[in-house]
């Protein structure tokens, strides 16, 4: 007897275009339809995944059904057709073929009329020529959806999700916030005057504005989420100042996926799709014009170079606020040193971390990060001295051991057969002993020269308290078992 669970995937395109209660309700009466000549298999659980792409096995209802496998709970994994399970030939090809075999799993695609209880060897080679048309299938469905979407943006019509601050959505179409679009007209006024994008955040702080994500909050159009900033920054001013959607231009196609599994990334500016005049603006091209301008000078004037050192690589974050801390140029005189300053702080914030020099943080590192290795070398009775003398002994106990043997031999109280396998034997123990020193000495050697690789693949997290105050968390407790 079996106990089956079935799994029901509807992918991302079918929630888009068609009805999703419906596309699962026909998969749901497929399987049953099938169980009704199959009295040998009884259902134990359905798993759904609604609206999730094949082509990723980060599905809760997949993991779910894979952990009742590995639970025992299940015996038997029912689908529609081999393409509801995925799309991705590798993934699928590894649950039929590896997975689902080695926990005695039977598999059932009822459309594609595929048993792994019957013709195995026949059945197996058409799901791998299957598994290769489905991933087909979406990377040629993934082009032609691309290629209709530019389209549709080279016609100026909005495809984002989230219409600009200062924007709302009407259908594909851009529309003034009246109420969004007076803060957007004062920032730019600031910036047409020269004010700092860091002071235009402070004004707007200490007045309490409503930031972009928390205005979409109050008004109903985001949900609120966990870490997200409810105060200005430099940054998010520097964003809507270049923002050329404030002119009445749609700048659209700024990144793309190299495949349907591959992560985004940033395209040239020469393949943007720009379509000017597509919508009202709230800011005169001659005004944003100036406004280009003057960030322009002014990116010039603080580009000022400086010894980053090796912090730069860590997740730094203020003690005081939680947020990350980055790496700042102050001039002193005639000189430009790096301070690690809270981003809350330096964006107009109320945070009151005064920051940590860059220099003084590589070094207190570097000091931590000697002591955690010396104490994990001690924890482990693993310290120099202590393996030489290790070392010492096991060759004091390998030349009494031969001599013991040779006089054993010499009395005819071993054969010369056993003599040189015992022989043997101890010159193997003794040349591992010698191979373990080396490799523990170039270990410590290695540790206390506080290697930059070690010193960034152990640390998961600097806080830095105060001024010349850290704390550092490790990603291992200890990583070393020798």
């Amino acid at each position: 007897m079996y106990k089956a669970g079935l799994y029901i995937r509807v992918s991302v395109l079918e929630c888009k275009y068609e009805n999703e209660c419906q596309s699962a309700e026909n998969q749901f009466k497929i399987l049953n339809d099938y169980l009704k000549n199959n009295t040998d298999i009884t259902i134990y659980n359905t798993y759904f995944d609604l609206g999730k792409s094949g082509m990723t096995s980060q599905r809760d209802g997949l993991k779910n059904m894979l952990s009742d496998i590995y639970s025992g709970l299940i015996n038997c994994v029912l689908v529609k057709d081999v393409s509801r399970l995925g799309r991705n030939y590798t993934q699928t090809g590894n649950l039929i073929e590896k997975v689902f075999p080695f926990w005695g799993v039977r598999f059932i695609s009822v459309n594609d009329n595929y048993d792994s209880e019957k013709n195995f060897k026949y059945n197996n080679c058409l799901m791998g020529l299957k598994n290769i048309l489905n991933e087909g299938y979406v990377r040629d469905i993934s082009k032609k959806e691309k290629t209709a979407l530019r389209v549709l943006m080279k016609e100026g019509q909005f495809l984002g999700s989230l219409a600009p601050y200062g924007y709302i959505k009407n259908g594909k179409k851009l529309e003034i916030d009246c109420e969004a679009a007076h803060v957007v007209r004062r920032i730019f006024e600031m910036a047409k005057t020269n004010v700092s994008c860091y002071k235009i955040a402070k004004t707007l702080n200490e007045e309490k504005v409503l930031t972009p994500y928390a205005y979409k909050i109050s008004k109903g159009i985001v949900k609120e989420k966990e870490f997200q900033s409810f105060f200005w920054r430099e940054s998010g001013i520097k964003r809507i100042l270049k923002n050329r959607a404030y002119i009445g231009d749609m700048v659209q196609s700024v990144t793309t996926t190299l495949a349907p599994k591959g992560k985004n990334i940033r395209l040239p500016k020469e393949k943007w799709i720009v379509v000017e005049n597509t919508h009202k603006a709230i800011i005169s091209r001659k005004d944003f014009e100036l406004v280009q301008n003057i960030l322009s000078q002014n990116s010039k004037k603080i580009s000022i170079p400086i010894n980053r050192g090796d912090s730069t690589d860590f997740n730094i974050y203020c003690g005081m606020c939680g947020f990350k801390m980055s790496l700042k140029s102050i001039k002193s005189g005639s000189r430009k040193t790096g301070y690690y300053i809270c981003s809350a702080k330096s964006s107009g914030g109320v945070c009151q971390n005064t920051g940590i020099k860059s220099s003084v943080l590589d070094k207190t590192a570097s000091k931590v990060f000697k002591t955690y290795c010396l104490l994990l070398l001690v924890e482990t009775n693993y310290t120099t001295s202590e393996v030489k003398h290790k070392v010492q002994c096991a060759k004091r106990y390998t030349v009494l051991k031969k001599a013991n043997l040779y006089e054993k031999l010499k009395s005819n109280k071993i054969k010369q057969n056993d003599f040189d396998i015992k022989s043997k034997e101890l010159s193997l123990r003794e040349i591992k002993s010698n191979e373990k020193q080396k490799y523990i000495l170039n270990t410590e050697e290695m540790l206390l020269s506080n290697s930059y690789v070690l010193l960034k693949a152990f640390t998961e997290r600097i806080t830095v308290l105060g001024k010349n105050e850290i704390e550092i968390k490790m990603r291992f407790i200890n990583p070393f078992n020798f």
